[in-house]
């Protein structure tokens, strides 16, 4: 009982957290997002695990209207990874991605992917089965610094989770952009 009483006025003697800042907003911005590399590992259907990367290629680098911080990119993907009792497999895919920055460091998206997988049946002499390749949910980055960043998603069929590296961080909006258009160097 004394050990308690001793450590719980501790704790009230411990000086209180600094508030915390507020977030940096930017969802009005509406600035130029470029291209993006995401590396990424992956589950799916809990049964086939791997790794892979998707090149997001920006279609609208400043979204959909001149008022909101968003960008539309089209997404290739490739996959590599194993299925659990059976043998190595590999998806390739082409979708969309629509995103939208809330803080300079915090961005929600959607997907959509669609296109072909191939598995090889180990042991069984069939070799490479072709299947149709579908994939959609939602997710989130979280940016560590303006052109690295932390993602992770779920959906159909699986979840994945990775680093993002952006070629090209923010681009200034029409309205805070200098003469040369707010294009960094």
């Amino acid at each position: 009982m004394t050990r308690a009483a001793i450590a719980a006025l501790g704790l009230l003697a411990l000086p209180a957290p600094a508030p915390a800042a507020p977030a940096d907003w930017v969802l009005n911005d509406n600035a130029a997002h470029g291209l993006a590399l995401n590396l990424h590992g992956f589950g799916e259907n809990g049964l086939f695990f791997g790794g892979g990367a998707t090149l997001d290629l920006p279609v609208a680098p400043r979204g959909f209207g001149p008022d909101h911080n968003d960008a539309f990119f089209v997404s290739i993907q490739a996959d590599a990874g194993g299925l659990v009792g059976v043998g190595p497999g590999l998806n390739v895919a082409a979708g969309v991605r629509y995103r939208v920055y809330l803080t300079t460091w915090f961005a929600p998206y959607v997907f959509v992917r669609g296109g072909a997988q191939v598995r090889w049946i180990a042991g069984t002499g069939l070799g490479a089965i072709p299947s149709p390749y579908v994939a959609g949910g939602g997710g989130a980055l979280f940016r560590l610094h303006p052109r690295i960043g932390l993602h992770v998603e779920g959906g159909w069929p699986g979840g994945r989770g990775g680093v993002t590296i952006s070629f090209g961080a923010p681009r200034a909006s029409a309205s805070t952009s200098s003469e040369d258009g707010g294009n960094e160097p």
